[in-house]
């Protein structure tokens, strides 16, 4: 958007520039206002980055954007307080905007979505305006990221490592009780146009890349949608491996699956929470164990690598839930898991439960189930450990070596071995 309005851009990914602060340095002498993307877990080190810019230019304008304002809004500038500018919600429109205030053409007070220092306290201008129509948001400006390597970083192993992602839709339409996601986005749930879609897509091959990680996590969600897009994907012809995270396995439709495996998707990830029924409605999923065996079996007869996230440490889980989990994990033929503490992160339904029982307080962005704060009859280093013992269970099976062998011979693919070694 930027670039369409007639001003330069620059992008430095910090996690992964080989000398972030030396790119810092250089940017902070060529540029009128420097952005900061502020995600759940990096708030601190946003603050951190934003004092640092000052330090080294007092008078440069530091904007910071992304989930963690969204959530925080006005508070995001008071945690992070040596940037001048705050964007709530959808920023393509608003960052433009916030260009023209600083060249002294507009008012920042006039600005949908942001927060902003005058004087000694904090203003605001109009409410956010979410973005409805998402087609007409131009694609991302990947030629300012040709520098960086994806692909080559990740630890999947790609044959093809010319990475990049792209977004379906904004928001969603579940409301899983331990996800914020919905609250980032508030209740508005956008899908681009099929047609939008597969224009990027023709886009993405004619610039080189290789590889596409769907950065959306509800793909699925709408199946008649998927279908036409993968249908598309197949008629063409894509080149393209796909990667494909943050999918329930309630969405049982077969002929899907095997459209996915002709499309070019050879990852898929699931949110499967937890071998205990229980625990899986308390999390406000709608799935069930049996579906849960039932799909991960067919993505594994269909040849896709699958990785599975599963949490511990819900309010009423004992060592009994935890060892059942485990177990469970290891009896389905998943290629990769993860375990980790329910994490109460701030937006979400457990969180806001938590809050409502006095148990954390408002201004907590992320905590973890912990018995010190009444969210679970174990501490948090108890069911990290838990959470260890867990991984070493699923990864060190002799099953397991010869799952992952076999799937590397069936497949003729042998980066899956790798990628678990590592």
């Amino acid at each position: 958007m930027l670039e369409q309005a007639g001003y330069d851009a620059e992008i430095i990914d910090f996690f992964i520039d080989k000398d972030p602060y030396a790119s810092i340095d250089k940017s902070i002498l060529q540029s009128d206002v420097i952005g900061l993307s502020v995600d759940n877990t990096s708030s601190e080190e946003a603050a951190q980055l934003a004092q640092y810019i000052k330090n080294k230019d007092a008078d440069i304008p530091v904007v910071i954007g992304g989930p963690y304002c969204s959530l925080y809004q006005e508070r995001a500038l008071a945690n992070i307080p040596s940037a001048d500018v705050s964007v709530d919600g959808d920023g393509e429109h608003t960052i433009v905007n916030i260009a023209k205030a600083f060249e002294g053409t507009q008012h920042l007070s006039d600005i949908s979505g942001v927060f902003y220092r005058k004087n000694s306290s904090i203003a605001h201008g109009k409410p956010a305006e979410p973005i409805r129509n998402l087609d007409s948001i131009p694609f991302p400006a990947r030629h300012l990221v040709t520098k960086y390597e994806y692909g080559k970083s990740s630890k999947l192993f790609m044959k093809k490592p010319r990475l990049t992602s792209l977004a379906t839709a904004r928001g969603c339409p579940f409301r899983c009780k331990y996800c914020h996601y919905s609250s980032v986005w508030r209740p508005y749930f956008r899908q681009r146009s099929v047609e939008n879609v597969m224009i990027e897509f023709h886009e993405i091959i004619e610039q080189g890349y290789q590889s596409v990680m769907f950065a959306n996590p509800v793909f699925l969600a709408h199946k008649k949608r998927a279908h036409a897009i993968l249908d598309e994907l197949i008629a063409m012809g894509s080149p393209l491996e796909l990667f494909l995270g943050g999918n329930r396995t309630d969405i049982t439709d077969r002929t899907l699956y095997e459209k996915m495996r002709k499309a070019g998707v050879k990852y898929i990830s699931f949110g499967l929470v937890s071998g205990n029924q229980d625990m899986i409605e308390f999390s406000g999923k709608q799935h069930t164990v049996e579906q849960t065996r039932k799909i991960v079996g067919l993505c594994d007869e269909l040849g896709f690598f699958i990785n599975g996230s599963f949490y511990l440490g819900g309010p009423f889980e004992d060592k009994n839930h935890f060892k059942k989990t485990i177990e469970f994990a290891c009896s389905l033929p998943l290629d990769a898991v993860v375990f980790n503490p329910l994490a109460y992160n701030y937006g979400s339904g457990i969180w806001k439960d938590a809050y409502a029982q006095g148990k954390i307080h408002s201004d907590t962005y992320q905590t973890f189930a912990d018995k010190e704060l009444g969210l679970s009859p174990f501490t948090r280093n108890e069911i990290s450990r838990y959470c260890q013992w867990g991984l070493q269970r699923f990864f060190y099976r002799p099953q397991y070596l010869t799952h992952i062998l076999t799937k590397a011979l069936k497949t003729d693919d042998s980066r899956w071995v790798y990628s678990v070694i590592n």
